[in-house]
């Protein structure tokens, strides 16, 4: 598996959105985008180890799932749907 480097690490920070809500760990985009190069290096030698090994931090794995009813679907099917809120941060 391809490694993955710092700069693209910092790429992909670098898109995450301004508007979205923080994670349930309480880290907020702007945080992550002010991270020095040093906290870059070392989040993308992390990422390329769990790779590598297949295996992830299991809060990396949690999601918070919600069903939202739809409003004006009152037959089949059903009108919920779920929606998962989890960790953004995952790279």
């Amino acid at each position: 598996m391809k490694p993955n480097s710092p700069d693209k690490i910092n790429d992909i920070v670098f898109a995450l959105s301004q508007r979205k809500e923080p994670s349930p760990n309480s880290i907020i985009n702007e945080m992550l985008k002010n991270l020095p190069p040093l906290a870059i290096n070392r989040l993308s030698s992390f990422a390329t180890s769990a790779m590598s090994l297949g295996s992830f931090p299991t809060r990396w794995k949690a999601a918070t799932v919600l069903m939202l009813r739809l409003l004006g679907l009152q037959r089949w099917p059903k009108p919920w749907r779920r929606f998962y809120y989890t960790c953004q941060k995952s790279l």
